[in-house]
């Protein structure tokens, strides 16, 4: 069976608990959904020095970067560094999602300049997810998060991408009738 840790911010907190309903036999050995932090967040804690190894991460973090600079790219290197010296060789990376820019326009800025970053700074050996396809327009419950059955309905949309990524758990993904059906 294989293992993994789930490390993001606010909405992870929603979006976690719908990966792992789609992914029951994955054994998440840690999870950590905190409102509000970056990378630079779980560097500054002590969580990274914690974790246990895995086989797969997945990370949800990028919409609370505030250094829209270069100073960024040093962040995010010693994060995957933390992550790779735990012995975590499959890393996947679900970017920040859109925000309304006429309720949150400074949010969106952050989230598209970070969107944009991580794109052109990870490693290739990174598997990185760029959400905002799939979450642009949609309806908002602050104007940068959503409702949870929005969330799930993106994470069903990239199920077959990070089930590709996931490697082992492939064939112990749940599927609804209902996608059987559609």
């Amino acid at each position: 069976m294989s293992t993994a840790i789930l490390l993001g911010d606010s909405h992870s907190q929603v979006h976690f608990t719908h990966l792992m309903n789609m992914f029951p036999n994955l054994n998440v050995l840690e999870r950590h959904s905190n409102p509000g932090w970056s990378t630079k967040s779980y560097l500054n804690s002590d969580i990274l020095d914690k974790l246990p190894s895995a086989d797969t991460i997945i990370v949800g973090l990028g919409g609370n970067n505030q250094k829209l600079d270069e100073s960024f790219d040093e962040t995010v290197t010693t994060f995957l560094s933390a992550l790779k010296q735990k012995g975590i060789k499959n890393i996947i990376w679900l970017g920040p999602f859109w925000s309304d820019p006429n309720i949150r326009a400074d949010v969106l800025k952050r989230h598209e300049w970070t969107n944009q970053r991580l794109k052109q700074i990870l490693p290739s050996t990174i598997k990185y997810i760029d959400t905002f396809p799939i979450s642009f327009g949609l309806e908002t419950t602050d104007g940068v998060h959503f409702s949870s059955s929005k969330y799930k309905n993106m994470m069903e949309q990239l199920l077959p991408t990070i089930q590709s990524q996931i490697g082992t758990i492939n064939s112990f993904v749940r599927i609804n009738k209902w996608w059987l059906l559609s």
